[in-house]
């Protein structure tokens, strides 16, 4: 049973720490399986801007699996199947603010959106 080692990065930008790894399984010249697991860390903003304090978000990990058939021995077509956010968490990757019709006021909203990758 062959095994793919994973591949896995971490980096550092301004903004976030991101892990990522993954693993590719293949038993057979047919069919093959993966896992990928995606970590945020903790992150922190000022919407509203100016000094009306800081909000925490992100600290999320999310699971994505993957699976494959081949249709032909020659491994040239295939059937996949790709399962994103497995744990059906959800998670904040940004926040923004907006301001209200009748007042005018600011308000800060979290963004739900696909993690970075």
């Amino acid at each position: 049973m062959p095994l793919r080692p994973s591949t896995a990065s971490a980096y550092r930008s301004d903004a976030l720490t991101l892990f990522k790894a993954s693993l590719d399984y293949y038993p057979s010249t047919r069919y093959g399986a993966s896992i990928t697991l995606v970590r945020a860390g903790d992150l922190d903003d000022e919407p509203l801007g100016g000094g009306s304090g800081r909000l925490g978000y992100g600290n999320y990990t999310v699971v994505d699996l993957g699976g494959r058939f081949f249709l032909d021995a020659d491994r040239r077509h295939r059937l996949d199947l790709h399962i994103n956010n497995v744990l059906n968490h959800v998670y904040c990757t940004a926040l923004g603010s907006g301001v209200t019709d009748a007042s005018g006021d600011r308000y800060f909203v979290h963004d739900l959106a696909l993690p970075l990758q």
